[in-house]
């Protein structure tokens, strides 16, 4: 098994150029780039260490589990545009379901699981924090009743499974640009096709910036991959890998955190969904968490169990306009820059 960190050691950092952007005060250069070569990057696959099929020599750590899912529990409506109009008029996640032209739509059988796994990354950051992460939903009828579903659209690529395995990112982040326009939202991509030794991928802008302008707050893009042979979760990573990327997409981790050791992850607990497990040296710290400590990418303001007002100097994932406020998802989030 490829380690996380093995991945991201041996994997030069994949700078995507942003034709005249210039980087804010506030915003990091990456060493050896030019300055608007620096701000939009994505680090490079994260591997499998973030969700490794069993047989484990070790015990799964909480952070990564699976959310139990039924196919009852989605309408499977075969969308092939955003679903209008929206709920909400609020920044959103929107999911994606993209298979190859070559391949096959399997939307139906696993639908319901990426629908439970957006509904457990925001769950954790509930239970956490008593906040969530806004997702675009829509209006659905189940057996059980009329309730909300996770809004999926479903794109058949222009591109080859042969052409999606050199690299993905790259060429799903192109498809995406033409056929969705949206900046308003932030995308996460099912791929649909096997990408051996990977998990997940997402951008990230190195701007520290506490401020709305933050280029974190901008449309980006997050990937779970389908590294394994079919199974009964059709190949694709679960446990941390979908709210990883999407920590990734606003603003983790910053470089000039104190555990920040590779220019995207922390170092400090394996059970933390923005650390490498072997860069933590297998260090379980407990319960799953979402920044241990709360000194590199989520204020300790912002924890309602810390009693503390103190607030980092650099950008934070509380303040993205992505995330709910205390009071739910219906309101804007009111951050403390």
């Amino acid at each position: 098994m490829r380690s996380m960190k093995g991945i991201a050691a041996g994997a030069v950092l994949v700078l995507m150029v942003v034709a005249g952007l210039a980087v804010p005060s506030g915003a990091v250069e990456l060493p050896g780039h030019a300055h608007e070569e620096a701000v939009l990057h994505t680090h490079g696959p994260d591997g499998l260490d973030m969700d490794p099929r069993l047989p484990r020599t070790d015990s799964p750590f909480e952070v990564d589990l699976h959310a139990p899912w039924n196919t009852a529990d989605y309408d499977n409506q075969l969308l092939t545009s955003d679903a209008k109009p929206d709920q909400t008029s609020l920044p959103t996640f929107h999911a994606i379901y993209m298979y190859p032209r070559d391949g096959v739509n399997r939307f139906s059988q696993y639908a319901a699981m990426f629908q439970a796994d957006a509904r457990q990354a925001s769950q954790r950051l509930r239970d956490w924090y008593g906040r969530g992460v806004r997702w675009d939903e829509r209006s659905c009828t189940l057996a059980s009743g009329t309730t909300t579903c996770l809004d999926i659209t479903i794109i058949k690529s222009s591109s080859r499974s042969s052409q999606l395995a050199g690299n993905p990112f790259s060429a799903v982040d192109r498809e995406l640009s033409k056929v969705i326009k949206d900046t308003t939202k932030k995308y996460v991509v099912w791929l649909d096709t096997p990408y051996a030794g990977a998990c997940g991928q997402g951008h990230l802008y190195q701007d520290t910036r506490r401020s709305s302008a933050n280029y974190n707050e901008r449309r980006t893009l997050a990937i779970i991959y389908r590294p394994y042979d079919d199974d009964a979760e059709g190949g694709f990573c679960r446990g941390r890998t979908l709210l990883h990327e999407m920590g990734h997409n606003m603003g983790a981790v910053q470089i000039v955190s104190p555990r920040a050791f590779d220019g995207a992850h922390c170092n400090d607990s394996a059970e933390d969904v923005m650390c490498y497990k072997d860069a933590a040296n297998n260090l379980d710290t407990g319960p799953a968490v979402f920044d241990y400590m709360n000194n590199d990418y989520w204020d300790p303001i912002a924890d309602p169990t810390s009693g503390s007002t103190a607030k980092l100097t650099w950008w934070t994932v509380n303040l993205s306009k992505f995330i709910c406020p205390t009071a739910g998802c219906q309101a804007a989030n009111t951050p403390q820059y």
